[in-house]
């Protein structure tokens, strides 16, 4: 066992839990065990009520400060025995962090959610990430509950009173905020590897017979992620637990928990196999790496989530090579990381954190897709292997304690001996990206770099980006490290034939090129491979939006687009004229050109199945034909009418159809959609049917179905319901205006005004891109918990989408 970083101060927390489970109350006594015991003077706890204190069995005087949120014991020095204290806490309604209700219909399963430091909300302790323990639990509930924590059940007893009291073997060293505990009429379906850990799916009774899937993939990303970091995975079992309300998953140690729609199966569509899939990985891959080796604070947090998102992916792409889902990640996390990295106000990777509570202005695509992206640029730069094995020793060197990004840094360099540290240390501590220029002179490939920003902010220029820089020029792939501001390339002969630069779409840039070479990559652009095809595509569209192109080169490559088969090429337009197509209805060239792009390859891939088809073909058709339902009434009313048919269409058809027969039917629509959507069972189901509500060309019946949601029974409605209304353009008026006058009843929905500040981030950038003026007004008084930057960022992402309005609506129709 590594012992680097190990905390020597606490040592213990032994937890005795009583559970009044339909008064959603617990009574607890934990005992605190510590090296020093007068580090136990002050302990967080807060929303407790703290009954007394003992030491030995012997009475020890506190003081609870509910203001600043500690229990003080001033004499727990003396203390050698360790603090017992006796609490209270009552499980509120209204969170959904913390100790809190995942509610379903009339029941509910009471699970913890502690990042970053919520876990002072359920017992009192040392709240802090690099303060690991071992934690002990023994809980009492009634006999008919399931109760999940980390490790294994050690034991049970039955006790009179049909109650049972279960004790669970030791944990671990471990974070606070990687403990778990879960309580409710839960059901398990397991399954075993071949190393013997057991891997459990709990959920509730009307899930049963939909976790096949997913215990498979869990299974399956077990093994792989133990062959690759070439350490076993440390505890006998994983529980996977699916939650509903949670619109997110966490990597409690153990037992992992996520939002129900990880429930999939075979006939689930390909676009939710997909993100099921990635989920459960992210998570399996964070008991390694965040769990086995924490951060020491949190402000290296966005090294766990970006770690997690690069490995998901690599070991979902050994697992399901058919999958390609390389191009999903270019698409998903670095092409839109550049979507917001290109703002004036984004931040570093790395961004300093003064206390637990602003940590969540790190949970953004930054440190999640960008810090991915720049981890697989890295990996491409020192090579597969030499990465592998510098995650190996780091892993190993710092097993059960804690690390900073440097350490990992320093063990990439040593297994690769190329300048990790000095390449990451620029990468993580500067905002933004860079944009590299290319140009043809006498013979010669020019290359120049700046940060690539849709705004200049005053001050001195910064030095130059040390870009892994990987280009092909007349067939011939040559690397390297560009760390100045111009470089020079002589081509052999002085002839230029075909030329990419970001070959294969590993590194984390943009390029430019000039009018002569976008004209012999237009020529060449079917012979190029996919993924430099699309980078291509994202190149020009992230130009386009800081008007460094123009909307006319823009539709011009779109339309070069037409009819490909490529997978990430396709999956990067299709992306692109969604975003467009819903801000910028009033552009009749942009209109044309999507719905002839949508025609064409719908005529490829049709609204139905084909024998053998590719697994990207299924996730292609339904995003296509969503799309071309939203900007063309024709093909609406001929998809409508298989609206009959609704329960036997192929899963990914469902939305699409939803909204034809939504666009077409209207009031008689919305009343039988809305009570299906009060019948779905699931909330994939239930997913569908909020495409098809949000998709009504009336507005007041969009507005009508948000409404519905907002009154639903499962917290997530309201999450899906605005992000689809959001995207239909004639109800962009109505839906902005219901956002900004229920900002408080958003909270109280969402549980956490942190939940509802992610919902904004997501709508706000579509419904007010003709509100410029009402947006600013709107977050002046408004008292989300957001920074100044985080407001600053989302209003610049505003004026760049009305910016795209403006664009596209002044090319000629």
């Amino acid at each position: 066992m590594g012992t680097e970083g190990v905390s020597p101060l606490v040592e213990s927390y032994d937890l005795d839990l009583d559970v009044n489970f339909d008064d959603a109350v617990v009574m607890g006594k934990v005992t605190i065990r510590s090296s020093d015991p007068a580090e136990l003077s002050e302990l967080d706890a807060e929303d407790l009520t703290i009954l007394d204190v003992s030491s030995g069995g012997d009475p020890v005087s506190f003081r609870q400060d509910r203001e600043k949120k500690v229990v003080k014991v001033p004499d727990a020095g003396s203390s050698r025995d360790g603090l017992t204290i006796r609490y209270e806490k009552r499980v509120s309604d209204k969170t959904s962090t913390g100790f809190y209700k995942s509610k379903y219909g009339r029941e509910y399963f009471l699970a913890t959610d502690f990042e970053p430091d919520r876990a002072k909300t359920f017992f009192p302790c040392k709240d802090d990430p690099a303060l690991k323990a071992v934690f002990n639990l023994r809980v009492v509930a009634d006999s008919d509950l399931l109760v999940i924590s980390n490790s294994e059940v050690a034991r049970t007893e039955d006790l009179p009173n049909s109650k049972r009291a279960t004790v669970f073997e030791t944990t671990p060293r471990m974070s606070t905020y990687l403990f778990f505990f879960g309580v409710g009429r839960y059901v398990e379906d397991s399954s075993t590897t071949e190393n013997g850990t057991s891997v459990i799916v709990a959920h509730r009774p009307q899930m049963k017979g939909k976790t096949a899937f997913t215990l498979g993939i869990c299974k399956d990303v077990l093994r792989e992620s133990e062959e690759y970091f070439r350490t076993p995975y440390p505890l006998k079992k994983l529980h996977l637990v699916a939650l509903t309300e949670l619109p997110g998953a966490m990597e409690n140690w153990g037992a992992i928990t996520s939002y129900e729609g990880i429930l999939v199966d075979e006939s689930s569509s390909a676009v939710d196999q997909r993100s099921a899939a990635i989920i459960a990985a992210h998570e399996i891959q964070h008991q390694w790496f965040g769990d086995l080796v924490t951060m020491r604070w949190w402000d290296d947090v966005w090294l766990n989530e970006s770690f997690a998102d690069f490995m998901s992916y690599k070991v979902m792409d050994r697992l399901r090579p058919k999958w390609d889902l390389w191009s999903d990640f270019a698409i998903a996390q670095t092409f839109a990381s550049m979507g917001e990295d290109i703002s004036t106000w984004t931040h570093p990777i790395h961004i300093d954190i003064e206390s637990p509570s602003a940590v969540h202005d790190a949970f953004d695509q930054i440190s999640y897709g960008k810090g991915a992206s720049v981890i697989r640029m890295i990996e491409s730069y020192i090579g597969e292997g030499p990465f592998r094995d510098g995650i190996s020793e780091y892993i190993r060197t710092f097993s059960y304690g804690n690390a900073r990004g440097e350490d990992l840094w320093s063990s990439l360099a040593k297994a690769s001996n190329q300048p990790v540290s000095h390449i990451m240390s620029t990468w993580v501590n500067r905002p933004g990206f860079p944009l590299v220029s290319v140009s043809l002179k006498d013979g010669k490939l020019v290359f120049d770099q700046k940060r690539f920003v849709l705004k200049k902010k005053s001050g001195s220029e910064e030095g130059p980006w040390p870009i892994p820089l990987n280009f092909r020029a007349n067939g011939v792939e040559t690397r390297r490290l560009f760390d100045t501001r111009s470089m020079e390339f002589d081509l052999e002969g002085g002839e230029l034939a075909d030329v990419k630069v970001n070959s294969g779409q590993t590194g984390y840039y943009c390029v430019k090129y000039d009018a002569a070479l976008y004209d012999r990559i237009a020529a060449s652009f079917e012979k190029m491979s996919n993924l430099d095809r699309a980078g291509v595509i994202n190149d020009i569209y992230q130009l386009l939006k800081a008007n460094e192109v123009s909307a006319e080169e823009y539709l011009r490559f779109v339309r070069l687009c037409r009819e490909l088969k490529d997978y990430p090429t396709l999956l990067a337009v299709s992306t692109q004229l969604r975003l467009l197509d819903a801000i910028a209805d009033s552009s009749k060239a942009l209109v044309e050109t999507s719905k002839e792009h949508l025609h064409a390859q719908l005529r490829r891939l049709s609204t139905s199945h084909r024998e053998g088809e590719p697994e990207t073909d299924k996730v292609l058709r339904g995003r296509d034909a969503m799309s071309l339902v939203m900007t063309d009434a024709d093909f609406a009313v001929k998809l409508a009418p298989t609206f009959e048919r609704y329960h036997s269409l192929p899963a990914e058809m469902k939305g699409p159809v939803g909204a034809a027969y939504a666009r077409t039917g209207g009031a008689a629509a919305y009343d039988v959609l809305a009570r299906m959507l009060g019948e779905a069972g699931d909330e994939l189901a239930r997913d569908d049917l909020y495409l098809a509500l949000s998709s009504f060309d009336d507005p007041n019946l969009v507005l009508k179905s948000v409404e519905l949601c907002a009154a639903g029974p499962f917290r997530s409605d309201i999450f899906f319901a605005l992000g689809y209304s959001s995207r239909n353009p004639r109800a962009r008026r109505l839906v902005w205006d219901w956002l900004k006058s229920n900002t408080t009843r958003l909270w109280e929905l969402m549980g956490s005004p942190l939940q509802a500040v992610y919902v904004y981030r997501g709508v706000v950038p579509l419904l007010a891109v003709e509100d410029e003026e009402g947006a600013r007004s709107f977050f002046a008084r408004s008292k989300l918990p957001m920074g100044e930057r985080s407001v600053a960022q989302l209003l610049e992402l505003v004026s760049v989408n009305a910016g795209l309005r403006r664009t596209m609506s002044s090319v000629p129709g």
